[in-house]
């Protein structure tokens, strides 16, 4: 414990915490005997660091992490002495928080990588939103609510309440909002960002393409809630003029859409509309049939003047906005 305590202070924290955690109180006896526990309080975030008393494959140690976040509510990293090259690449692929002493750390929660380099150089990498932790962040800087609570949030989103807190944690370790315990039971965590224009200015250097894939297609399928996007949004919500085919933007699965696909070639010759296919679910974050401002700001790659001054007709309302 001294030795993850060392390498924690001397790499990220002085003040951090590093104590035995009591996993019986909480876990099947079975489950809590398979690691070594100990709870971590690191840059005001806590979570649980999980040492396997023997090898196991990662799709097991990966399950019991998400039992004991289920339980406890924390983010639960795991502790190794050492960590195969192949181990290293799954781990980051699957976006498993790890730590291998004195080598290599990673704590997607506080979007943080360090890893020595050369034997003694840390280089660290910082991380983009996550598609779900860009929706949270966009579903409260559009609203006018001074708090929210986690499953409000889940259920506006249509998100579960597990994927919520863990965009909760990272815009907190983002800096960008406060927790307090409150409600009736005063153990509610109320969520309060901060001042709407500097939790835009911060948090848009992390803000992802929100376009997974631009397509062609001769129809959609049927059930597909369809929007306007990229220019043909932004022509609609200014005096922008429109392009001559219209551009749509939705959010579904792209096995259902292959069959209907065809060359952009077929969709000039025949007129057929752009499709952005969307990262995250946009139907939760507007209020009319075109895709969210700042989603719809992300998704234009080329821009030009005239543009430059749609945007800033459209945003007009938004006195956060700084482009």
């Amino acid at each position: 414990m001294l030795q993850i305590e060392k390498y924690l202070k001397d790499n990220i924290d002085d003040e951090v915490s590093v104590t035995t955690w009591n996993a019986k109180r909480y876990l099947s006896l079975q489950l809590a005997s398979m690691y070594s526990f100990y709870h971590v309080t690191i840059l005001e975030t806590e979570f649980l660091l999980m040492k396997p008393v023997k090898t196991l494959a990662l799709t097991r140690m990966q399950h019991h992490m998400n039992l004991i976040i289920e339980k406890t509510h924390l983010n639960t990293v795991l502790l190794f002495e050492d960590v195969s090259p192949y181990l290293v690449k799954e781990m980051l692929k699957k976006k498993i928080g790890f730590i291998s002493e004195n080598k290599q750390m990673y704590l997607p929660f506080l979007a943080l990588h360090l890893k020595k380099q050369r034997g003694t150089t840390i280089e660290e990498e910082r991380f983009e939103f996550t598609a779900a932790t860009q929706m949270v962040f966009l579903k409260m800087l559009y609203s006018a609510k001074l708090h929210f609570e986690i499953e409000q949030l889940a259920e506006e989103l249509e998100l579960s309440k597990m994927t919520v807190l863990r965009a909760i944690e990272e815009l907190q370790n983002k800096r960008l909002l406060n927790i307090e315990i409150g409600g009736q039971t005063r153990r509610k965590k109320l969520i309060y960002p901060i001042d709407k224009r500097e939790y835009y200015r911060t948090g848009k250097q992390y803000l992802i393409d929100p376009v997974r894939k631009n397509i062609y297609v001769r129809e959609l399928p049927d059930g597909t809630e369809v929007f306007r996007g990229g220019l043909s949004a932004l022509g609609e919500k200014t005096m922008l003029a429109e392009p001559e085919r219209e551009i749509l933007a939705i959010y579904e699965n792209m096995g259902r859409l292959r069959k209907y696909q065809v060359t952009q070639e077929e969709a000039l010759e025949k007129g057929f509309a752009d499709v952005q296919v969307m990262k995250y679910d946009i139907r939760v974050l507007t209020e009319d049939r075109c895709v969210d401002p700042i989603s719809l700001i992300l998704s234009l790659h080329e821009r030009d003047e005239r543009i430059d001054m749609a945007i800033e007709e459209m945003m007009g309302e938004y006195e956060w906005y700084e482009g």
